[in-house]
């Protein structure tokens, strides 16, 4: 299913405030209503199709037309590798062209409080070459499915004006 909300980190201008003023999930659900079981009912009491009547899109830009995604493919993908052998999931739709191949040392952490204190350190022997990870962040590691991918970049990368490396967390 391509990505039709516009909205970062997958898009790059809009906010989820632009999202809901756009028209929100019944406004996207509205412009995906070929694709889901209209009849099924939810927790409102009424049925997919019965919530998503008379849904408006009012704003195009912020959620797109099927014909006019932000990105043909699906936005999660699971992976599997050496550092990651039970899985892990990237947002391709949120990752810049040069980081869906790359090689490098590799900056491995086991918990947040570990990598947060590591990334502090101005002194972290790192590079915008390097690859971080954080594990035990997924449904098991984590309270839910935290939102651990939007891992902060190494202060002293940011000192250098470095914008992003390649941040991976795993289950």
């Amino acid at each position: 299913m391509p990505v039709i909300a516009n909205i970062r980190p997958s898009g790059d201008t809009y906010l989820m405030e632009d999202f809901y003023y756009a028209g929100g999930m019944t406004a996207m659900m509205s412009v995906l209503k070929d694709h889901l079981k209209l009849d099924a009912l939810t927790v409102t009491g009424k049925t997919m199709g019965e919530n998503v009547q008379g849904a408006e899109v009012y704003n195009h830009d912020v959620v797109r037309p099927l014909d006019n995604p932000i990105y043909a493919e699906g936005a999660l993908v699971v992976l599997r590798g050496n550092l990651a052998p039970d899985g892990c999931v990237i947002k391709p739709s949120a990752c810049a062209p040069q980081y869906l191949q790359q090689t490098g040392p590799a900056l491995v952490f086991d918990d947040y409080p570990s990598m947060k204190a590591a990334i502090d350190d101005e002194n972290l022997d790192v590079t915008a070459d390097h690859i971080m990870m954080l594990r035990n962040a997924g449904p098991q590691g984590g309270p839910s499915m935290p939102e651990w991918g939007m891992l902060p970049n190494p202060l002293k990368l940011v000192k250098q004006g470095v914008k992003d490396i390649l941040r991976i967390s795993t289950v």
